[in-house]
């Protein structure tokens, strides 16, 4: 127990973390590894015996020859396959191989091997030999222990001390540890003996926290570390006082460190320092006794061991309601005299003296309160009717028994702490004062068996399968003949054929609810594993603890009415009106010509496909839904797949890292120079032709110049090795202008070096930069003219000019739009999306754009905050994409050195992974980070989710050609695209009918399906792609669901209005069947301020809400930002001597110090940093120039901090920790479905999502993040077979849904801001649970009648009338 608060006190202040292989060392084995002998030794026992209860139940049941089998004639239950009924009958036969008991020949040659252990008998059971006593070896609690000392200590240094008898001066402590002990197992047992108890692991939590080893146990652990090596001390009495003593004849005590737990030891006056295991995980961390006597401000060590003996310990019960701070102000009043004494007996007298006027003080004021006491007793004897008075009383009463208690206590109290802390002694406990040794393991371990037991006994009747029940079906006519005993002892071969024919099916349900206990075992194992995983997360929100995603369930006629008083106060609210428009910006602006659409011809259905990795790519990429598979860090999945430790696997993320971060630094590099040229080129009116270039979308001028400044700035040079190589008479003007841009830079920024001094293999990584660069610039300035003219409208300047060249770009948007998400009808709109080249070509650009933007530009006054010009680039290392070429050249490239090497060794060689990464697309990926399903879980790793269901492209086109083969997908491929032809052609015939010459082309009724293996379940789901993306530390690896068509990823692109998914009752009986009236419906109103509104109707006027709140899903982001913002506010010191460099600003929790300390230097901080870059003034040359010197001085050190190890950790945690937050509230929508469905089975659940198509503004602090929500909740419903459908919300939010359901038009009053109140039927609700009430109540009028509730109609458009 030690020293009552002391322990805490040490833990608080400054210990340092020593190497204590150069001290002696003396370790308190009773305090420091007391949970792990008594925790691992009740492991122990429990695994014998389970054991001994798996062998005394299968014993006399197992055959013993052929001649006398039992019966295998095991029928064939309904929902049983063949293969499961050939292993149960494998389990009762002699002959099979596969017992999982063993058969008569394994147990024969067991037998053979060790007969001195077990024996046959006559019955053919298997039996140990009696003379060998079966008995736990606790040895291995002895080799776990020295495994933790050896990675601390030094065996030739280091006395591991324990305990020996119990002593007279701890009697009190071990017997008040003993009662309770007896007091917790006689109740378990109690509760165990009467049924209270019938979950195994809750009563073996209540077993582990009442166990203690045998003495044995405690034997063979001393034998074990003897054997090892280690010097063992087996003390007399307390390990405490032998140490203690130990201490106090060292010749050199500095030199002495004590390892334990027990806070005792720095009562000890010859103890300086105590080194006790501190944090999570568990450092060794050495305390000082200077450092504690700081913190308790006490003046000497004389002082320190006064206040021990005073303080409850082992030794004395201390005095009442007086603890360790009580203490201190005590001896700081009343000590007396001087405490530097020379001998042991001095130093007890003097503590004789100071604990005399202790007492006396105590005593002194114990009296006084027990005096007041008791006259406030008699006082209140009269007004005891009071209940004030008695709460008084009895509080008198209690002070009354205290001050007893302490009048108690005497200075000879303290007699045996004096004696252990300042004599270093202990006496022996005589024979009759011995305490009768408690047998708490015997009795904790009886039940132990009986639970092992029962146990066994359930399991091997589930192995033996048990007696067969009979079906549930009609009871026979008439019941079974008995049989004679003659019959049964030689049965005859006709009576043996009607038993067998007789023979009852057994229950057809049975295996169906082991399959279905089994799947929940295996849904709880993973639900404690996230819950685990999310306990770890830094970033988790800081209500985890509160189950905020729990649905609640209102009952419609208890609902809290409103007070009459209230009610006569409130209106209903009245619909806002709409704001003026402006009518003259729309007759200025210039008219829009509309988009001409034109008949598309059918392609042909190939019919011989074409050869390579590239085109099966290209097929796979048109079928399927490309997906982002998030497998973790690089070195988890390094260690995962492959072979290679920790060491090599860190040397291949720093290969990988390095990579990442020199392209970052050169896409930085490359945005800035650019920006320079432009606004030069702009502020001193030269450069048209440049300027022209930049945003030409008919040539490929800007990706040239882009290309060969980046080698530029990462080789010095514009030889481009590998890539896209363009043509050299075009691309001679790029060339040149990049070399003129760069050589400009250099003059402007001489200290400039070339970025890859390693000289990595960086061609591929940026012919696929290249492209992203330009379309980010030209992305940019689509979309500055609308900023440009927001900015401009709010100052009241003039923009119409500009105007017109948005609507021009907003034309020409809204065709790519049709062109890339609506139609899919172009010939090569399968390569279409995720090509950054195609999409900037798309953007077509007026001349002079630059020009027209500059000139409005200027007009914004220079005290306004100016919209950004150029493309700025952001800080943070972006993820690069990595393909295998690019991979391979990198890892097992002529200058990958060691990296290469090692992956040679290990992985594969170089020869090997080009053959790969050219000839079958994914496997290089697969075996470097996701590695093969078996040799992972032989080597017992855990694999991830994605990584069990990944497989490559051509191993899918091999094993399934007739499912997944190259011309099957093609032919798929052109059929989709011919539909959706059709379908542009036959809406292109309703608005302008075709001549009657031609006929019009027949449509499918529904587009092909998706070519889908014979059996889903057990299948792989994910093909790899060949490129991987990556920040240096997160790695995603990019594939195709094999299991979904190729869609948009905006979840409302998938998603139809209901009238229209559903236009008549046929097609809702088509798909829910013909009781419409138990489909559940689910109204969903997307907010700004709450996410997500649901509620669902169940009967008897009962309504279930559930609102999934914006605050709840940003806190994650929010203590991401706490946490940045920490670090980056924290200011690194530094030396005279210490060199100014990245390192010092690395991402860490704490502040960074260089090597010299002797005069440090406070730097400021990073924020401080970015703060002190000029603003940018776009109308002096010179301030631009200014500003661009220190962003060229800054960006090292901002870089630095930004692509340490640390940042991305973190930012990586929180992305987790974001998708962990939207997956709780995913799983409190599936709660409130589980509430609407209870009772029905999943696969007969029919349920439909209705989505209001409702727009609304985002906050400005946090933006909206129903989006994201959403997106993952449609997904997760769509697998689980849900519907999802947009419905229309008019009046939704407006009318009281209470009163709908009666038939009732209420507009709701608004007292609030977040609640409304009904002045009908009176009842209070938030404002977002009644939209999404009367969206649920849409959903189920259209769903049962096929119409819309009255009091929610839309007025007919001849009703409208203007405002």
């Amino acid at each position: 127990m030690g020293i009552q608060g002391l322990a805490a006190r040490i833990k608080s202040t400054d210990g340092v973390e020593e190497d204590l292989r150069g001290f002696t060392c003396h370790v308190d084995c009773a305090s420091m590894f007391f949970g792990i002998v008594h925790s691992h030794g009740f492991h122990l026992d429990v695994a014998f015996a389970a054991k001994n209860a798996r062998r005394q139940v299968a014993s006399p049941d197992i055959p013993t020859s052929a001649s006398t089998p039992p019966s295998t004639t095991i029928p064939k239950r309904p929902g049983t396959d063949e293969a499961s009924l050939h292993r149960k009958r494998a389990r009762v036969d002699p002959s099979s191989q596969s017992t999982p008991y063993g058969i008569v020949a394994a147990m024969q040659d067991m037998l053979a091997e060790r007969p001195s252990q077990i024996r046959f008998n006559q019955d053919g059971s298997l039996e140990a030999n009696d003379a060998e006593e079966r008995s736990v070896d606790y040895r291995s609690l002895g080799k776990t222990i020295d495994r933790i000392l050896v990675s601390y200590l030094s065996k030739d240094h280091t006395t591991l001390h324990f305990d020996g008898s119990r002593s007279l001066e701890k009697e009190l402590a071990h017997r008040k540890r003993d009662q309770t002990l007896e007091t917790r197992v006689g109740k378990l047992e109690k509760d165990y003996d009467g049924g209270r108890i019938r979950n195994t692991t809750q009563l073996y939590k209540r077993v582990k926290a009442s166990y203690r080893v045998p003495a044995s146990a405690i034997r063979d652990v001393i034998t074990q570390l003897h054997e090892s090596g280690w010097k063992i001390c087996q003390c007399t009495h307390q390990s405490d006082t032998c140490i203690a003593n130990r201490v106090t004849n060292a010749h050199s005590p500095d030199n002495v460190r004590i390892i334990t737990k027990d806070s005792d030891f720095m009562a000890y006056e010859s103890v300086t320092t105590i080194t006790m295991p501190v944090g999570r995980p568990l450092t060794w961390t050495t305390f000082s006794k200077q450092a504690l006597l700081d913190e308790l401000e006490l003046q000497t060590p004389a002082h320190l061991v006064l206040v021990s003996v005073l303080t409850t310990n082992d030794y004395t019960a201390g005095m009442p309601l007086y603890q360790l701070a009580s203490n201190m102000a005590k001896v700081r009043q009343l000590v007396t005299g001087s405490s530097n004494v020379a001998s042991k007996d001095d130093q007890a007298k003097w503590i004789y003296q100071q604990i005399e006027e202790y007492v006396r003080a105590i005593h002194q004021t114990a009296e006084e309160s027990k005096a007041a006491a008791i006259a406030s007793c008699e006082k209140r004897l009269r007004r005891i009717a009071d209940p004030s008075s008695v709460k008084a009383h009895q509080k008198d009463l209690r002070r009354i028994v205290t001050a007893n208690k302490q009048l108690s206590v005497l200075a000879n109290s303290y007699d045996n702490a004096v004696k252990a802390f300042v004599h270093c002694e202990e006496t022996a406990l005589n024979a009759a004062g011995n305490i009768p040794t408690l047998d708490i393991h015997r009795r904790l371990l009886s039940i132990v068996n009986k639970v092992e037991l029962k146990k066994a006994k359930r399991s091997w009747d589930r192995f033996t399968l048990g007696p067969a029940k009979p079906p549930h079906t009609e009871p026979p006519l008439a019941p079974p003949a008995p049989i004679a005993e003659s019959d049964h002892k030689a049965p005859s071969t006709d009576a043996a054929d009607s038993s067998t024919s007789v023979q009852p099916v057994p229950d057809p349900s049975r295996a169906q609810k082991r399959e279905q206990k089994r799947q929940r075992k295996k849904a709880k194992r993973k639900q404690e594993r996230r819950k685990k995983k999310w306990e770890k997360s830094r970033f988790r929100s800081r209500t985890d603890l509160n189950d905020r995603y729990l649905p609640q369930t209102v009952a419609l006629e208890t609902a809290s009415p409103i007070d009459d008083v209230e009610l006569a106060h409130l209106t209903p609210s009245t619909p806002k009106k709409p704001k003026p428009r402006k009518p003259t910006t729309k007759s200025d602006r210039p008219p829009i010509s509309p988009v001409k659409k034109t008949r598309k011809k059918e392609l042909p259905i190939p019919t011989s496909p074409t050869a390579g990795p590239k085109a099966l790519k290209k097929s796979f990429k048109s079928a399927f839904a490309t997906v982002t598979l998030t497998m973790g860090s690089l070195r988890g999945c390094l260690l995962r797949a492959t072979d290679l430790s920790k060491e090599e696997s860190t040397l291949v993320v720093q290969r990988l890292d390095e990579a990442v971060s020199v392209t970052s630094s050169a896409k930085h590099y490359v945005l800035k120079m650019m920006e320079m040229r432009i606004l030069r080129h702009l502020i001193d009116s030269t450069g048209d032709e440049f300027l022209e270039n930049v945003l030409d979308s008919k040539s490929d001028w800007l990706e040239r110049f882009v290309q060969n400044l980046l080698s530029f700035v990462l080789r010095g040079s514009s030889d481009m090795k590998g890539g896209r190589r363009p043509v050299k008479d075009q691309s001679k003007d790029a060339v040149v202008e990049a070399q003129s841009t760069f050589d400009e830079f250099k003059a402007f920024h001489p200290e400039f070096e070339a970025l890859n001094p390693s000289n990595l293999p960086l061609s591929n990584v940026i012919a696929e930069l290249t492209p992203k660069i330009c379309l980010a610039i030209k992305q940019h300035y689509r979309k500055l003219p609308t900023t440009l003219c927001n900015k401009l409208t709010k100052l009241s300047l003039d923009c119409t000019e500009l105007m017109g060249v948005v609507d021009d770009e907003k034309t020409s948007d809204a065709a790519i739009n049709d062109a890339i998400n609506e139609a899919e009808l172009s010939a090569d709109d399968e390569d279409s999306d995720d090509d950054p080249r195609k999409a900037s070509q798309k953007m077509t650009f007026k001349k002079g754009h630059l020009r027209l933007c500059w000139r409005h530009l200027l007009q914004i006054p220079t005290a306004v905050k100016q919209p950004k010009f150029c493309v700025q680039a952001g800080m943070t290392d972006s993820f690069i994409d990595l393909n295998e070429e690019a991979l391979v050249a990198l890892l097992w490239g002529i200058t990958a050195g060691r990296v290469g090497d090692i992956l040679m060794t290990s992985v594969c060689n170089r020869q090997r992974a080009n053959h790969l990464r050219k000839n079958s697309y994914g496997n290089v990926i697969k075996q470097l980070f996701v590695g093969d399903r078996s040799t992972i879980k032989a080597a017992k790793k855990r694999q991830t989710p994605y990584g069990k269901k990944i497989t490559s492209m051509d191993e899918r086109s091999n094993t399934l050609p007739d499912v997944y083969g190259q011309l099957v997908l093609e032919q798929y491929n052109k059929r989709r695209i011919n539909h959706y032809r059709r379908l542009h052609n036959n809406s292109l015939t309703a608005q302008q009918p075709l001549p009657s010459s031609s006929a019009p082309s027949t449509m499918d009724p529904e587009p092909p399906r998706l070519p889908m293996p014979p059996q889903v379940s057990g299948q792989y789901r994910y093909a790899l792609n060949n490129i991987i993306r990556t920040d240096g530390h997160e790695l995603q690896i990019l594939g195709y669901d094999l299991f979904k068509p190729r869609k948009s990823t905006r979840y409302k692109e998938f998603m139809r209005r209901i009238e229209t998914l559903y236009p008549d009752k046929d097609s809702l009986v088509a798909e829910f069947g013909q009781d419409l009236e138990s489909v559940v419906v689910i109204g969903i109103d997307p907010g700004e301020v709450v996410s997500g509104a649901f509620c669902v109707t169940l009967p008897g006027e009962r309504v279930v809400n559930l609102t999934v709140k914006r605050s709840s899903l940003y806190q994650p982001t929010l203590a991401f930002r706490e946490w940045a913002e920490h670090c980056k506010r924290a200011q690194p010191t530094a030396g005279s001597n210490d060199s100014v460099g990245p390192s010092l600003w690395a991402c860490t929790q704490r502040t960074q110090q260089g090597q010299d300390q002797d005069n440090p230097t406070l730097l400021p901080s990073l924020h401080d940093l970015q703060n002190a870059l000029h603003p940018l003034n776009y109308h002096d040359i010179t301030a631009i120039e200014n500003r661009h010197r220190q962003y060229f001085q800054l960006e090292p050190l901002i870089h630095g901090f930004y692509s340490s190890a640390t940042w991305k950790k973190a930012a990586h945690d929180h992305k987790k920790s974001k998708l962990a937050e939207m997956d709780l509230a995913v799983n409190g929508v599936l709660k409130l479905v589980e509430l609407a469905c209870e009772g029905v089975p999943v696969e007969a659940r029919r349920v439909i999502f209705v989505l209001g198509n409702g727009k609304f503004k985002t906050g400005i602090n946090l933006t909206s993040v129903h989006t994201t929500f959403l997106r993952r909740l449609f997904g997760k419903i769509q697998t689980m077979g849900y519907k999802a459908v947009i419905g229309d919300e008019y009046l939704s939010s407006t009318m009281c849904p209470t009163c709908i359901g009666k038939n009732v038009a209420t507009r709701l009053a608004k007292p609030s801001m977040r609640t409304c109140a009904c002045t009908q039927c009176g009842r209070w609700i938030h404002r977002d649970c009644v939209g999404a009430h009367n969206i649920a109540t849409i959903g189920e009028r259209y769903v049962q009648q096929q119409d819309r509730p009255r009091q929610l109609a839309r007025p007919p458009p001849s009703s409208l009338q203007p405002l």
